[in-house]
This record gives structure tokens, C-alpha cells and sequence, in this order.
């Protein structure tokens, strides 16, 4: 290839890759323009939606991404990713609207554990993440830390389905438990 083609398929690559990423030239929203961004989006999500968002909000601040149905933060309390969404797609109880994600290694014969745990329970195809659909942060969190014991083998998936019933009792009694308040596992970094 000569130097003038290859300039020419390095230019339009880098083009390319600046359409795709979002134009470097152009300015970036303040977390201010971000957070009045996302309280306008709420607006017209349902009340549990907009509760659970506006408490994020309080929480963490400006959220990292935006879109009409879904307000995403980034790196937050150990979690790669918190989500809440309007309603999430294929979540027909229209209840499951906060995900959490946090770097965890799943070995594979882990997966089928996790499983029978629960379905709010999703691990990334490469088995290094592992996310949590749940009503709350609270319960997602939850989740997260039982499949943690799930994978180190502290508990079998029904031990895990029967913590997650009594932790929530727990919570509606009044009782604090440490499984809903964060992670109680460091994760990959």
C-alpha cells in the first residue's frame, strides 16, 4: 500500500472512530447540565421509576449516561455500574428496575448455581461480571453478595433463596442487615 493510501484509510479510520465515540470537539455536558438532564427525563416515569432515580440521584449525583428510559452511573461504591430504568425490557412484573453490576470472576461451573439461585441474577459472557436486577439498591445488593457465596460455595442456591427471604423480612420488621446495605466481597478490579 503506498504511503498516500495508507494516510487516506488512517484519516478515515480516525474519522470513523470520532463519529463513534462522539465528536472530541464537542462540549461536554457540566454534572450539573447532567443531573437537570436526567430530573427532566424522570419526569415522566412511572412513580416507582422516578422514586428509585430521584434517590440515585441524591446518592450519587449526576448520572453518567442518560437516555429517555434509563439513567446509568458508572464506578460508584465498589459497583462497575448502577442502572434504573422507566421499566426494563423483558421484565414483565415491571418491578425489577435498578441493575447493579460488579467485577466478579464466575468460574463456569458456578453458572448453573447461580441459576437456581434466582433470575434476577445475569453474568456477562466472558464470566467476569456479574449483574443484579432487583426492586431496590438495596435488594440488589442483596442479591450480589449471595451469589458471591453461591460461587465461593458458602452457600448452596436454596441456602441463598432462603438468606434472601429472611434478609427481606428483616427489612420490613425494621432490622438492619449488613447483605443490603453494600457489598460484603471485594470484587475485581
Amino acid at each position: 500500500m503506498s504511503i498516500r493510501y495508507a494516510w487516506q484509510a488512517a484519516m478515515a479510520m480516525a474519522a470513523i472512530a470520532g463519529v463513534m465515540s462522539g465528536c472530541a470537539t464537542a462540549p461536554r455536558m457540566s454534572a450539573d447540565q447532567r443531573r437537570a438532564d436526567a430530573e427532566s427525563i424522570i419526569q415522566g416515569w412511572s412513580a416507582d421509576s422516578r422514586m428509585a432515580a430521584a434517590a440515585l440521584l441524591d446518592e450519587f449525583g449526576a448520572p453518567d449516561r442518560a437516555d429517555s428510559s434509563r439513567l446509568v452511573w458508572l464506578d460508584k461504591h465498589l459497583l462497575d455500574k448502577v442502572a434504573v430504568w422507566d421499566q426494563i425490557p423483558g421484565d414483565e412484573s415491571g418491578t425489577d428496575i435498578i441493575e447493579a453490576a460488579v467485577a466478579y470472576a464466575v468460574p463456569e461451573e458456578a453458572l448453573p448455581q447461580l441459576d437456581a439461585f434466582s433470575d434476577k441474577i445475569t453474568v456477562s459472557q466472558d464470566r467476569k461480571e456479574i449483574f443484579a436486577r432487583a426492586e431496590s439498591q438495596a435488594e440488589a445488593m442483596l442479591a450480589l453478595n449471595l451469589a458471591s457465596e453461591i460461587v465461593r460455595g458458602v452457600r448452596t442456591p436454596q441456602e441463598a433463596r432462603d438468606a434472601y427471604e429472611r434478609a427481606l423480612r428483616l427489612r420490613t420488621a425494621g432490622k438492619v442487615s449488613p447483605y443490603l446495605q453494600g457489598l460484603t466481597f471485594l470484587p475485581m478490579r
